[in-house]
């Protein structure tokens, strides 16, 4: 846009800046480059800002416009964002705002993108808003994504980081947070009435801290915190722990009452390029029950491969029946909801290895075979129904 009146004084100067069709390319300088901290990706952001907040002011530009723009992103995690309609403007004081419209593999979602300048001393502060972007969108580009996953679920998004006068990072949080969704697991739907995912960082403290996050669907309500750190020196694995307060479980399918966890904790580490994640350590106490686990989960092209070692005691069939994740062997969770009926487990133990059909419910293969699945377990005054057609068996002990 080219402002008449310094024209006609013998000057050119334009306020706006239209730019049709731009294309960005990333490539990192090495393919196994490590990943960035937070703090290393905030210094990057704040610098480029600087760079673009320069350009504005040298040419007393108002604002830039972008019309059908693209950005790759080349790599180990390639990353393409298509259809990116965007405007950046400027403030006096150093500031500068982005606001973009973006097409997605699941529909339009906006971004907002601000980096503020304190006038006075110079700190920096960077903000982000995502609002109805897809899961899809964080899966990379040379992955499928088919329909009927779940994965269109709009996620709100929240970022905010703080920076020094000197451009170090200093903090960061981030809120996540989706509703009324679902994903899918073979023909296994989960459903969620709201989920809110917060972390932090700051400098000089690797990995991130989990804030209260939230996990709600129905009468099961997870409330949790934790942290995630990244591999020591030496190591390739990154690890986690996590601890819930008052965990209450009240499974959609299983007519009985909810329960309360008293404790729950679970610790353990993440192979990322092995793409395996191991549980070290998980100890769930409800009242008298008492459950430990230990185990591991191989994401492999064809689905899940799950190796697991858990012993319960004192446990209600009750709390078994609404703490059995729905994915985990869904048939064999079905046969205990609909015909273990009271009673207590008064001690069990169970050795599992079991491949991606187990995962699956309408799968004609169970995915496990042989000695892939042991199971001791000791009742006390339990109700059996085996079948339909024949009376229950009472008082089950043994």
């Amino acid at each position: 846009i080219l402002e008449v009146e310094p024209l006609l004084s013998g000057a050119l100067r334009f306020t706006a800046l239209d730019i049709d069709r731009p294309h960005l390319r990333l490539r990192p300088d090495d393919a196994e480059t490590d990943i960035l901290s937070m703090g290393e990706m905030m210094e990057a952001v704040d610098r480029i800002a600087a760079i673009v907040d320069e350009e504005f002011r040298k040419r007393d530009l108002s604002e830039v416009r972008l019309r059908n723009g693209r950005v790759d992103v080349v790599g180990p995690v390639p990353r393409r964002i298509n259809e990116i309609d965007a405007v950046l403007r400027r403030d006096r004081q150093g500031g500068i705002l982005a606001e973009a419209e973006i097409v997605g593999r699941m529909g339009v979602w906006d971004l907002g993108l601000r980096r503020a300048v304190n006038p006075e001393h110079g700190e920096r502060q960077i903000g982000l808003y995502v609002r109805d972007m897809a899961l899809a969108e964080l899966f990379p580009s040379n992955e499928q994504v088919g329909s009927g996953k779940g994965l269109g679920l709009p996620l709100e998004i929240q970022f905010n980081a703080n920076l020094g006068a000197d451009g170090k990072f200093e903090s960061a949080n981030l809120v996540a947070r989706g509703q009324d969704g679902w994903f899918r697991s073979g023909q296994t739907v989960i459903r969620f009435d709201d989920v809110a995912l917060a972390l932090g960082w700051a400098a000089g403290h690797p990995g991130v801290v989990i804030g209260k996050s939230h996990v709600i669907r129905g009468d099961t309500e997870i409330f949790f915190t934790g942290a995630v750190r990244p591999p020591a020196a030496g190591a390739v694995d990154w690890t986690y722990e996590i601890d819930a307060d008052r965990a209450r479980f009240g499974s959609v399918d299983v007519q009985e009452p909810a329960v309360v966890a008293d404790y729950l904790s679970l610790d353990g580490r993440v192979d990322l390029a092995a793409k395996v994640l191991f549980l070290d350590r998980l100890q769930l106490h409800s009242g008298s029950a008492v459950f430990r686990a230990i185990g591991s989960l191989d994401l492999r092209e064809d689905g899940p491969y799950l190796a697991l070692a858990a012993d319960a005691e004192a446990m209600p069939v009750s709390v078994l029946k609404q703490i059995w994740p729905v994915t985990l062997t869904p048939p064999a969770r079905r046969w205990v909801i609909e015909h273990l009926k009271g009673g207590l487990i008064q001690s069990a133990s169970v050795d599992a290895s079991v491949r991606p059909p187990a995962f699956d419910e309408a799968h004609p293969d169970a995915g496990w075979g042989g000695d892939d699945l042991k199971l001791h377990i000791n009742l006390v005054n339990t109700e059996v129904a085996p079948l339909a057609t024949l009376p229950a068996i009472t008082d089950l002990t043994g």
